[in-house]
């Protein structure tokens, strides 16, 4: 989710692959319910899928990776980050909320994530 200030203005793109809601001038975005993917220049972001475990599985053991995405920045166990990816699988169902897959446009590869959480 990124949460952007508002002056009114929503360009015709963001009308369109966003969800929004203006709440003391803070508008809010994420993929929206029947939009597949958000493409800048260089970037692809989509939904985070199953079959992006291992390679979450991998970054999210890196002490060098886990220390910018934990408090205390400890690596995390596979099973850990399995169950990281089935609440961000079940956030999508419940809330349309989550993190997303950063894909690098060029080769389609998969190179991170990125979301504001609580």
């Amino acid at each position: 989710m990124c949460l952007l200030r508002s002056r009114g203005y929503r360009s015709e793109s963001a009308k369109r692959s966003t969800i929004a809601s203006d709440h003391d001038g803070v508008f809010t975005m994420t993929v929206a319910h029947g939009t597949d993917r958000l493409k800048s220049a260089r970037l692809v972001l989509r939904r985070i899928a199953p079959d992006d475990l291992p390679f979450f599985t991998r970054i999210h053991a890196l002490p060098e990776v886990a220390q910018y995405l934990y408090p205390g920045g400890r690596p995390r166990s596979p099973e850990e980050s399995a169950a990281w990816l089935q609440a961000t699988l079940e956030s999508y169902e419940q809330r349309a909320l989550a993190y997303l897959a950063v894909l690098r446009k060029e080769d389609g590869a998969l190179i991170g994530r990125c979301g504001l959480m609580d």
